[in-house]
């Protein structure tokens, strides 16, 4: 398990973008850049990682053989209208949920150790759950809010044939520092290839989420199912 850390700010990750659109001669797509802030979530905080789940009952927390499910991330997609304009439009946030922060296997698409629900603005109302973590996850359990930034990014910045291009290439880099926070919308950054085809949401790395997603891997979710891939 290695947490990345960030060595690109966002503003030049912005910048990184705005140059890629500009050499770029295909078509253009909107993406957020998601920055945790390395601060722990206040309570009406809806952007959150780890930690307690925000608009989670008990009744509404999902389980895994018997036991509640870690919270991974929660995203508030008020601040990603592009994304929030392909979900129902009572939706306020999207939750996602692993059987365990530190040790599980959900590296296949529809795998029963992941779990992705929608959250309603009366979900939301319910405020911070109680969550405590068990001794191998207490290493995880290091919750931070996160911002969100809106950027425009060529359409080849998805392609599979991106790591055909040399590794200075712009794209590359862009692809680089974008892995090293957290991304809403667009298309999946695969790192083995395509596994899933569904309505894209998010996907985030270690740097981001306190979480084990093996070696410099990378979670990606769907309306439908989450799951990661890695080196």
């Amino acid at each position: 398990m290695a947490f990345w850390k960030k060595t690109i700010s966002a503003g030049a990750v912005a910048k990184m973008a705005a140059a890629a659109v500009s050499a770029a001669d295909g078509t253009t797509t909107k993406i957020y850049l998601l920055n945790g802030t390395g601060k722990p979530p206040q309570s009406t905080d809806i952007n959150r990682t780890v930690g307690a789940p925000i608009g989670v009952t008990d009744d509404s927390w999902p389980m895994y053989q018997g036991a509640k499910m870690s919270h991974l991330i929660t995203l508030d997609v008020s601040q990603t209208p592009d994304l929030a304009r392909k979900l129902d439009e009572d939706t306020k946030a999207i939750a996602v949920f692993v059987s365990n922060l530190y040790e599980n296997e959900a590296f296949e698409p529809n795998t029963e150790e992941s779990r992705v629900i929608e959250l309603t603005k009366q979900d939301i109302m319910y405020g911070v759950g109680e969550w405590e973590p068990d001794d191998d996850e207490r290493e995880c359990s290091k919750p931070q809010s996160f911002t969100c930034h809106e950027l425009k990014v060529p359409e080849e910045l998805f392609s599979e044939s991106l790591f055909e291009r040399p590794q200075k290439d712009p794209l590359v880099v862009l692809y680089n520092a974008i892995s090293r926070y957290g991304m809403a919308g667009g298309s999946p950054m695969w790192i083995q290839g395509a596994e899933h085809d569904g309505q894209f949401l998010l996907q985030f790395s270690e740097s981001l989420v306190t979480t084990n997603l093996g070696d410099a891997g990378e979670m990606y979710v769907f309306s439908d199912t989450a799951f990661w891939q890695c080196h």
